[in-house]
């Protein structure tokens, strides 16, 4: 029941925003997003899921969108708080915008994040991928990365080193993309997993249970700590 709760994270792209305090969940305390204008949240009845987010970080012109040459060749990368009946999530939903005439998908699933030394790799990523554009040339790719009781060390390093270079890379069957996350969206990554320790996800017994539910038809995680 737990893996299928967060199939239903990773493939369901909720629509109706709703009020924050509407809908309890067991073991997270929702009142730490309560009055914070740049979250919102989505809420999908069926499901049960509560997901709660940054809104400039979808938008070409906010805090999330990274461009990686052409207009169309770009990286959104949003941090989102998901929350059932069961537990609570943290995950970067990522979204890989490309060109390519050769209609070849890039099938990237594989995340590579550097900080100071260290180097963390989370290996199939499930992807999704859509086509856009007058003849399909414009391919956007979906990931979400969930942080368990094995990866949320990534985002301590990231806070201890907030101030420092961070190096991603986005690798697939075909191609690989590098970049450096700004500081912008450094904050808001922090300032979204620290919304989400303060309301309890954190607890050895909710990132187990995330682990569980993405393991083992999720991604794998290694960790290269220096």
């Amino acid at each position: 029941m737990k893996k299928k709760l967060l199939a239903l994270v990773l493939a369901v792209f909720l629509a109706t925003t709703v009020s924050i305090s509407a809908f309890a969940a067991s073991g997270f305390n929702k009142e730490v997003f309560s009055g914070r204008q740049e979250i919102k949240s989505t809420y999908d009845d069926m499901s049960g899921i509560t997901n709660f987010y940054m809104p400039d970080m979808e938008s070409m012109l906010g805090d999330g969108c990274i461009i990686l040459g052409l207009l169309f060749d770009n990286i959104y990368l949003k941090p989102t708080v998901a929350v059932t009946d069961q537990f609570s999530a943290y995950y970067w939903d990522i979204v890989y915008n490309y060109s390519d005439t050769s209609f070849n998908y890039h099938y990237m699933d594989e995340l590579t994040i550097k900080i100071g030394e260290n180097r963390y790799i989370f290996k199939d990523i499930y992807n999704q991928r859509s086509d856009f554009g007058d003849k399909n040339q414009y391919h956007k790719e979906f990931f979400k990365v969930f942080f368990d009781e094995d990866s949320i060390s990534v985002m301590e390093d990231l806070i201890n080193h907030r101030d420092e270079e961070i190096k991603v890379r986005l690798s697939g069957k075909n191609s690989y993309v590098d970049f450096v996350l700004p500081d912008v969206m450094k904050d808001n990554f922090i300032h979204m997993y620290n919304l989400y320790a303060s309301g309890g996800g954190t607890e050895k017994n909710n990132l187990k249970t995330v682990k569980v539910a993405n393991d083992p038809d999720g991604s794998k995680f290694i960790a290269n700590i220096k």
